[in-house]
């Protein structure tokens, strides 16, 4: 990805490798842990990046990455593997909401945990950053929070991490539209057994462990709807489609 929107001091959203021009950044805001979002951290230095404790956890103590993704594949019923985490020497400031304030600059520090489970969005005068909240999902319900959120403001503009800018309302339409597709394919696959299997069938292909994530996320979210049940077995989850 490339960055997200650069200001004088300022950084939003991650950066990546190919940050190929000369950058002065004092700051980074960033919404998640993932690769595509760290990779250039290492050519900028700044003084500072603003991130939710659990993303700068992923980063910066191996044995917690580590233990959640083991725990991650496990329950999903997904074959064990050792996944390299993205790793990241810096300035972190640990913020999971509020207001950061950063000299000239303020933005409102939004949790939008759907995608990772610190995933932040930053709202400033020129419109909310929402990294990748629509991409692979750890949580069915924090995604639904986060399209009532952009419902909420309307015309202002959303800066989506992979995709073009446009305003909040719409982007929320274009979320609550791939919900519902997914909501589909995972309720049509509810008679796979287990989260992993279930996201295997519903997405065809993916990570391991982004498939692991969501095949839980939507298991759990299809037990609240009292659509599947969900057990727990030798550490596993066993889902049973109901009806």
């Amino acid at each position: 990805m490339r960055p997200s929107r650069v200001g004088a001091s300022w950084l939003i959203g991650g950066v990546s490798v190919d940050v190929s021009e000369p950058v002065h950044v004092k700051y980074v805001l960033l919404t998640h842990h993932h690769a595509g979002h760290i990779s250039g951290l290492d050519k900028i230095s700044p003084r500072a990046v603003v991130a939710n404790p659990f993303e700068v956890a992923m980063l910066t103590d191996g044995a917690r990455f580590r233990g959640y993704v083991a725990a991650v594949l496990r329950r999903a019923g997904a074959p064990p593997r050792e996944v390299q985490a993205a790793g990241a020497r810096a300035r972190f400031a640990r913020m999971a909401a509020g207001w950061v304030d950063l000299d000239e600059f303020s933005a409102q520090v939004l949790p939008c945990g759907s995608h990772t489970w610190g995933h932040t969005c930053f709202k400033t005068e020129e419109g909310i950053f929402v990294g990748d909240v629509g991409g692979w999902v750890v949580s069915v319900g924090s995604l639904r929070r986060v399209i009532a959120l952009l419902r909420s403001l309307g015309g202002l503009a959303a800066y989506p991490a992979h995709e073009p800018p446009t305003t909040a309302a719409q982007y929320a339409e274009i979320l609550e539209g791939r919900l519902r597709s997914l909501l589909r394919a995972y309720g049509e696959c509810s008679s796979e057994g287990v989260p992993y299997a279930m996201a295997l069938c519903a997405r065809g292909e993916g990570d391991p462990l982004r498939l692991a994530e969501e095949g839980i996320a939507f298991a759990k979210y299809l037990a609240e709807l009292g659509l599947a049940r969900l057990v727990v077995k030798d550490g596993r989850y066993r889902v049973k489609k109901l009806g």
